[in-house]
């Protein structure tokens, strides 16, 4: 998935814009200086679905995530072999 961030807009510049990662992913030949527009056009159409935390916030939920506990190991071992069986069977053979 992806997030677009709020930060100054200074360092939105320095970064060339791509603070608005969920906009770029939308509309890749969009011209970065028109990205806060569609933001805006976004968190109006779309409410409480499109998410535009600030930095600590997003690094906070990041952080915060099940998947970084490491109680989550099987779940993300059952991931990784529903996506792709091979990675599974290769994890579960003895090395030799």
């Amino acid at each position: 998935s992806s997030v677009s961030l709020k930060i100054p807009r200074i360092l939105s510049w320095l970064y060339c814009d791509f603070n608005f990662h969920v906009e770029h992913h939308l509309f890749p030949s969009t011209p970065s200086k028109y990205y806060a527009l569609v933001s805006r056009e976004l968190q109006k159409l779309a409410g409480d679905r499109y998410s535009f935390p600030g930095f600590f916030q997003a690094w906070k939920e990041v952080l915060g995530s099940p998947f970084l506990r490491p109680e989550s190991e099987p779940i993300k071992a059952s991931l990784a072999g529903a996506i792709n069986p091979n990675l599974a069977e290769a994890e579960s053979k003895p090395a030799e």
